[in-house]
């Protein structure tokens, strides 16, 4: 990079040449190093200086495991992913074996509200009785459930809906079940593939 009027280069070691700037915004190592360092050079020192006291870079980070993170708003999280991953620091270096900044959390937590939200979707679509016949599911989708169907949506049918046959012989939702014989018999017609009634649409 060109160096600007005003720029302050690095005086030593192998970014020799370069400004403050680069190196703070490119060189993740780098600065960890130098901000860690226990016995700094005063070349050293003035870098570290800088790096600290340069207003879009706050070296803000909260343990992997920190509950903190509930406590901070998004615009508070978005600000210190902006500092730090804006300014070129890559996420890879965010595990969890590092502290991990506070977007990092707030995305993880938005992942995990998100995967609650699919769950909650999916249970909706299930057979209440079979939940759980899954060894360590907990979840049974229309297809593997083994509970009565209704014989005209083929919904699965839950403990409340434990009718006796209509007179038809079929067994029906609270949505599709006539409400008399009289309109069972106005409403089917003889399946001649297997013999079994079925209402008309």
């Amino acid at each position: 990079e060109t160096p600007l009027p005003g720029d302050t280069l690095m005086g030593f070691g192998k970014h020799y040449y370069r400004t403050y700037e680069y190196v703070r915004q490119n060189e993740w190592n780098y600065c960890k190093w130098a901000l860690e360092h226990k016995d700094p050079t005063n070349a050293l020192k003035c870098f570290v200086e800088y790096c600290r006291s340069n207003d879009q870079l706050q070296w803000e980070l909260l343990p992997a495991t920190s509950s903190a993170s509930s406590d901070m708003s998004t615009s508070a999280a978005q600000r210190v992913c902006r500092r730090l991953l804006g300014g070129g620091f890559l996420a890879e270096h965010l595990n969890s074996s590092e502290p991990v900044a506070a977007a990092s959390i707030e995305r993880e937590r938005e992942l995990e509200w998100a995967a609650e939200m699919a769950a909650a979707e999916y249970n909706d679509m299930i057979c209440d009785r079979c939940q759980g016949a899954l060894p360590g599911s907990g979840l049974v989708s229309h297809e593997e459930c083994m509970c009565e169907r209704c014989y005209h949506c083929e919904q699965p049918l839950n403990d409340a809906e434990a009718y006796e046959p209509a007179s038809d012989g079929n067994v029906y939702c609270f949505d599709c079940r006539p409400d008399s014989d009289e309109e069972v018999e106005a409403e089917v017609e003889v399946d001649g593939r297997d013999g079994r009634t079925a209402p008309r649409a």
